[in-house]
């Protein structure tokens, strides 16, 4: 590959171009004879493959590409080149463009790709026109619970690849899977365009896991899957399932009802996908939950919408539709994986279950025993809520507690339960009633348990007055700007006044910027830029938290590189330049290095190179210091250390004593500079080496009376290369 200019690049990965959008490159990259011809269809022809040989070399090549198409650029999944490779798109004048994906190409054509890294390294990437690919098989559609699909195979010369699907054999909602095919670990990831090119929908996955993507497709048009792995001999299955309301095969759960059985199965194949469908009112709300967490699941309504961020941590309360398709599908390729699947109806508002009897006051509650497990799988109560109400729960054994409410969208635990020796569940803002229910997490086994009830305040229902703070989020923040806090507690008002105290500091007010409806929940946005770190208490009105906000130091953040100038050799003084942060640095302190060692004493700002240093590589690590600011360090790119330059004759050799035959002549050195460390000699008669003559005197045969003698004093200084300077010559007597 041709390659072009000497550039000082930063090691970043290939999201962070080298030039920033808009800015113009060397015109020497748009000469044709400096680039190579890339293809924009790199799932179908292939990654291109090149060489960096070494920092500030840039590969250049040229796209066909037309203006107005879209273009995605892949490193390999996962590679351990994006922290090393810059990718740059520019357009025919030098103008930066976009890096590893551009949205339009604009500007003249032809269009470049400079590819640069912070050192050699040899790179593949895949260059994808995503408004236009050819080439791709087509993908089978297959239907939930079955295994249809395509496997796609990788190797060192081929890391993506792409799936066509007809605009007429797609449903309307689809999930697409990718998992490893066999034992053979790694990592890809999918991503979808419509015909316009623009990404939809994708997944990722790492080692064994496996990836899923939940795509809405429109009717009549076509897609693409793409699918970028690693140059591995690998393989993948990928496969497409109808997940549409009409079109997905989903079964009815094993119960409904609250603490029912649960939908208990294995999926035994890595593009396994189940399905089980839900129906009920508008209003009606139902729990979901997946324990013995080997599988994940995703819940989407009727309108095909993914409700809810459900997970594996937590149930999910869904309501809002009258149906609702819950799949499950396994979280790695290691199989079988087994599941529990709960989905228990918890009734509408004003309507509880007949398996939720009401508590008046869960204060006045005895305690509840009992087993967990087979077909009693929770314990519910409803209760009374007014606004601020907390309930503690002290249970034995390995429940977990939740606290739901039929008001507001389908959500993850609607209430907030947190286990700290008790178990603590609250709903902010909700006055009616609730439901608290006592759940097994992950196992299937039976689970003893014993649960003890109270509430704040006592009675149950009432509201509390006074103003509180007894939490503040974030606990901790950088000061390297504003930071937004969000305040817990009881009675906040708009007007109510927030400040940051600290002993030895000045207070730091802030600006309310929102307060709940019902007062327990403040959010004001305060200012940290270099205020002291540590713990800063936090009042609102007349409530305060001693320790409620630790302020860190945070680092600066680097604007240049520092850089070495001069020439880099034994002999030379060499400074770091360059290096900026912001906020500007109040002291810069440094530290030289050869081979990545710290030099010891090596610590100004400039450095004389010694002889031990040659072939090492030299580097400085610049650090920035700023009062209430983190010490941030930053280090400039090696350079070898080269020879010293030779020295040179100030004064040239010669020949000493009576230069007859029979005779010993001596050479005077001279003087040098640099200073020489040792000589070396080579003597010669009529410009021939003597052989052996290498001392500093030479005694003179008799045969070589008549003809001329000369001598070369060769100059050697440690790290230095050799000096060399010849003494007049002179005729040999008889």
């Amino acid at each position: 590959m041709r390659r072009w200019g000497a550039v000082l690049l930063s090691g970043l990965m290939i999201l962070v171009g080298f030039w920033a959008a808009g800015s113009a490159a060397s015109a020497e990259s748009f000469d044709p004879a400096n680039c190579v011809a890339v293809s924009d269809q790199g799932l179908t022809a292939g990654a291109h493959r090149g060489t960096i040989p070494a920092a500030g070399v840039t590969d250049c090549l040229v796209l066909p590409t037309p203006a107005g198409a879209r273009l995605d650029i892949w490193l390999p999944a996962y590679s351990t080149l994006d922290d090393v490779l810059d990718v740059d798109v520019v357009d025919a004048d030098g103008t930066v463009l976009c890096h590893d994906w551009c949205d339009r190409l604009t500007g003249p054509t032809p269009y470049r790709i400079l590819v640069s890294a912070s050192k050699a390294s040899d790179y593949q990437l895949t260059v994808q026109r995503t408004d236009q690919i050819a080439g791709c098989a087509e993908l089978p559609q297959g239907a939930i619970g079955t295994t249809v699909g395509a496997t796609a195979t990788f190797s060192a010369a081929r890391f993506g690849t792409c799936y066509a699907i007809p605009p007429d054999r797609h449903a309307t909602s689809e999930i697409i899977t990718a998992a490893p095919a066999g034992r053979s670990a790694s990592s890809v990831w999918t991503a979808v365009y419509d015909s316009t090119g623009e990404g939809i929908c994708g997944g990722y996955l790492e080692s064994f896991d496996v990836a899923v993507a939940h795509c809405r497709l429109a009717a009549g048009q076509a897609y693409t899957v793409a699918v970028v792995g690693r140059p591995l001999d690998t393989s993948f299955r990928i496969s497409r399932k109808d997940s549409s309301a009409a079109g997905a095969d989903c079964r009815t759960p094993a119960s409904t009802v609250v603490g029912g059985a649960p939908s208990a199965d294995d999926v035994t194949a890595v593009d396994d996908v189940h399905c089980y469908r839900l129906t009920g009112g508008e209003s009606d709300s139902f729990w979901t939950s997946v324990r013995d967490g080997t599988v994940e699941y995703a819940v989407f309504d009727a309108a095909g919408q993914q409700v809810a961020d459900c997970s594996l941590m937590h149930p999910c309360r869904l309501t809002g539709s009258t149906e609702y398709r819950v799949f499950v599908w396994p979280a790695s390729s290691t199989l079988p994986k087994s599941y529990l699947l709960d989905t228990w109806k918890l009734g509408r508002p004003g309507q509880t279950p007949a398996e939720c009897p009401t508590v008046a006051d869960p204060a006045r509650q005895a305690p509840i025993t009992g087993t967990l497990g087979g077909t009693s799988n929770a314990v519910c109560r409803t209760v009374p809520v007014d606004g601020g109400t907390k309930f503690q729960v002290r249970v034995t054994g390995t429940p977990y507690v939740y606290l739901f409410n039929h008001t507001g969208p389908s959500s993850q635990t609607a209430g907030y339960c947190r286990q700290d020796g008790v178990w603590s569940c609250a709903l902010t803002g909700v006055r009616g009633d609730a439901l608290l229910v006592i759940s097994p997490r992950r196992t299937s086994a039976d689970v003893p348990f014993r649960a003890e009830f109270d509430c704040d305040p006592a009675p149950c229902g009432t509201t509390p007055s006074p103003v509180t703070l007894t939490a503040v989020a974030p606990a901790s923040a950088p000061n390297s700007g504003p930071v937004t806090l969000t305040l817990t507690g009881t009675g906040f008002t708009a007007g109510d006044t927030v400040r940051l105290t600290r002993t030895g500091s000045a207070a730091i007010p802030a600006t309310v910027t929102g307060v709940s409806d019902d007062g327990t929940r403040l959010t004001a946005q305060a200012n940290l830029t270099s205020v002291a770190s540590g713990v800063w208490g936090v009042t609102a009105g007349s409530a305060g938290l001693a320790n409620g906000l630790t302020v860190t130091a945070a680092p600066l953040k680097l604007v240049k590189a520092p850089a070495i100038s001069g020439t880099v050799r034994v002999g030379a003084t060499v400074r770091a330049v360059g290096a900026a942060w912001s906020p500007a640095a109040g002291a810069l302190a440094y530290r030289w290095r050869a081979d990545g060692v710290a030099i010891r004493g090596a610590t100004g700002s400039t450095y004389a190179i010694p002889a031990a240093l040659r072939g090492k590589r030299l580097s400085v690590t610049v650090t920035a210091k700023l009062a209430n600011r983190a010490d941030t360090a930053a280090a400039s790119a090696a350079v070898a250390v080269g020879y010293g330059a030779a020295p040179a004759a100030t004064k040239k050799p010669k020949i000493t004593g009576t230069v007859k035959a029979g005779r010993t002549v001596k050479v005077s050195v001279g003087a040098w500079s640099p200073r020489a460390d040792t000589y070396r000699y080579e003597w010669r008669l009529n410009g021939k080496v003597i052989k052996g003559a290498t001392a500093a005197s030479l005694k003179l045969k008799k045969s070589w009376a008549g003809k001329k003698l000369t001598v070369v004093v060769i100059a050697k200084r440690a790290g230095h290369y050799d000096g060399r300077a010849v003494a007049a010559a002179v005729k040999i007597k008889r």
